[in-house]
């Protein structure tokens, strides 16, 4: 039975629909199906918080992440960050990672001094809670291998783009990287190239949908077979490896009961 987890999708966004959701994860839940399905579904602001928990509750094989974006930092943030703290408390129980978290340094982004002081914060939540994280990063690479060898997390850096050798670095401070199907670009050599580098070991499989480059358009959750075949042409093995590896790499990371057994 192939193995397919999409490690950062946001299912909350309202383009996609309740009949969508409805219709393409109910059929995935069903034991009959000839394929395992898993999504990390993340979040990126109060507003999407309880829908994506509630998207948990009711499809077995959705996992839901909590976190506060960069883009959506406020000159506020010690009000939002004290939501996100009792959101966290209530309901711990339903949340298997902090995310989409990060830094962007893009053009007219909020203020790096609010992003510092909410990703440290949610990095210490991901350290109190023992739960992975979920990084955005741009254009802020070193700041950020500084916070996190500074911490004791692991997670994921969501939509890689630092290059190979900066990827061996976030690698070797826990972090898997987050492979998309902006790697089915034939252009993107360097994305070709990280992969490559960094090979099953350190890597697993997201779409980003609704966001994500290169996605069917009838169904944006059905991009990862793609993508392992790809990935697959890349390392010289076969799509059934590929997926092996990333579904494990992604089930150790975030699917880790509290006894430290894989749920």
């Amino acid at each position: 039975m192939s193995c397919f987890f999409d490690t950062h999708c946001h299912l909350a966004d309202a383009n996609f629909s309740s009949d969508f959701l409805s219709q393409c994860l109910a059929s995935q839940s069903r034991p009959s199906s000839a394929q395992k399905h898993y999504y990390l579904a993340v979040s990126t602001s109060p507003e999407d918080w309880l829908k994506t928990v509630e998207l948990g509750r009711q499809y077995p094989h959705v996992f839901p992440a909590i976190g506060l974006h960069p883009w959506f930092v406020q000159d506020g943030y010690l009000q939002q960050l004290s939501a996100l703290d009792d959101f966290l408390s209530v309901h711990r129980d339903a949340i298997f990672a902090i995310g989409e978290i990060g830094l962007d340094k893009g053009a007219g982004r909020p203020s790096m001094v609010w992003q510092e002081v909410v990703f440290e914060h949610q990095i210490q939540l991901a350290e109190r809670y023992d739960l992975p994280v979920s990084i955005h990063c741009t254009k802020a690479f070193n700041p950020m291998l500084t916070h996190l060898r500074d911490s004791n997390v692991a997670g994921v850096m969501h939509g890689f783009t630092g290059g190979a050798v900066m990827a061996k670095q976030f690698v070797e401070a826990g972090m898997l990287i987050g492979v998309n199907s902006v790697l089915l670009n034939e252009n993107a050599r360097r994305y070709h190239e990280l992969v490559q580098t960094i090979g099953l070991d350190a890597l697993v499989l997201e779409s980003d949908a609704p966001f994500g480059q290169n996605l069917p358009v009838s169904n944006p959750l059905s991009g990862l077979g793609d993508l392992s075949v790809k990935i697959a042409a890349l390392l010289q093995v076969s799509e059934e490896t590929v997926l092996e590896h990333s579904c494990e790499n992604a089930k150790r990371l975030f699917l880790k009961g509290r006894d430290g057994s894989i749920i």
